[in-house]
């Protein structure tokens, strides 16, 4: 993509900037450098667009990105939750707990609810990153060369056995929620809420292009070499 264009989509839709830096994809400089960067540039894109609209958002969006595009991505969003956004919440969280007048609630189920939270989805990433996405780069790159050493690993194994959360997003939400009436004058509360229901929204696009893309891709690849 040239400097110009460029330049034009990123003026035409202004929210990819978020997503951009949200990620840290590369910046325009290597945008322009790399042919493997136009196609994540169309990433950008068609993440913002689904973010923007996540009732419409649909896998049949991303599924013609290659398994590396769409493994950088989630590898990508992986950092991003890990090291950001949930660190974040959980610092807000911890805001609210201090000024509110009921501590003990927060401390005795909002706080440990988001913890479990935290902690499985650290668990959920790190064997999809020990697990899948190796096993899937492998299987992009070298096809059936090299797939005995993953020991019968398949998509249909990662989508058995790999570790979900008892807790959604969702649920730690509605909790807070409970406490709405007590704390709709806080600042420190509105935004735990917004960041929650922000993660919560970028989550589930994240799901959708996991489950629906990379592994139905497995699955065809699958096809031809297993």
């Amino acid at each position: 993509m040239n400097p110009s264009l460029y330049n034009i989509f990123l003026k035409t839709m202004p929210e990819s900037t978020t997503v951009l830096y949200r990620y840290e994809f590369p910046n325009h400089a290597q945008m322009t450098n790399k042919i493997c960067h136009f196609a994540q540039a169309q990433l950008v894109q068609e993440l913002t667009l689904s973010l923007a609209d996540i009732q419409n958002a649909s896998a049949s969006l991303f599924m013609d990105f290659h398994i590396d595009v769409i493994i950088d991505y989630l590898i990508r969003s992986h950092s991003y939750y890990l090291n950001k956004a949930l660190p974040e919440i959980a610092q807000t969280l911890n805001e609210v707990i201090r000024i509110s007048p009921d501590q003990d609630w927060f401390k005795r189920y909002a706080s440990p609810m988001y913890n479990k939270f935290m902690s499985e989805s650290e668990a959920h990433f790190l064997y999809e990153e020990q697990y899948l996405f190796p096993y899937a780069l492998m299987l992009f790159w070298d096809g059936k060369r090299n797939l005995h050493n993953y020991n019968e690993f398949s998509a249909k194994t990662f989508e058995a056995t790999h570790p979900h959360s008892d807790t959604d997003l969702p649920g730690v939400i509605s909790l807070l929620e409970m406490r709405e009436k007590e704390f709709k004058d806080n600042i420190a509360y509105r935004i735990l809420i917004k960041r929650l229901r922000s993660l919560e929204l970028d989550m589930r696009l994240h799901t959708l292009i996991e489950d629906e893309v990379l592994v139905e891709k497995l699955k065809l690849l699958e096809g031809k070499f297993v």
